[in-house]
């Protein structure tokens, strides 16, 4: 393990200059409440999708941050949704054309095979009775 200008890699390759001040820098700033200055890390949660790996906003400022939302949520019931005007023809068009492929049940039945019917036998109409005899 190598020290490069103050701070320790693993690799021994040089950080980047925005990196080391970063994680050199004693404390971060809330931007919620700037008049308390630079806090300690351990102030702030955790967040490994920041650049830093902590949260934007200091524990105390996101705690009230969630207590307004969740005040805000359940003072203000949600919009109900809009539905669009359709066209009843248009919308039969689509129901139509995306169920084209189905069959009945009829045809279905028509090629299964009724072994199943419990007497070891195939019906007449079965397509395997030709072949078994």
């Amino acid at each position: 393990m190598t020290v490069t200008a103050g701070l320790a890699t693993a690799t021994g390759a040089a950080l980047a200059p925005t990196a080391s001040i970063i994680m050199a820098a004693p404390g971060k700033t809330c931007p919620r409440c700037p008049e308390r200055g630079p806090q300690p890390r351990e102030a702030f949660y955790a967040n490994r999708a920041s650049r830093d790996g902590l949260s934007s906003y200091c524990e105390a400022c996101n705690k009230a941050l969630q207590r307004e939302r969740r005040e805000r949520r359940d003072r203000e019931p949600p919009e109900p949704a809009e539905v669009a005007d359709v066209d009843p023809k248009w919308m039969a068009e689509q129901q139509a054309a995306a169920t084209s492929w189905l069959k009945p049940h009829d045809a279905y039945q028509e090629k299964a095979c009724c072994y199943g019917n419990g007497n070891g036998q195939h019906a007449p109409s079965c397509l395997f009775a030709s072949r078994t005899g």
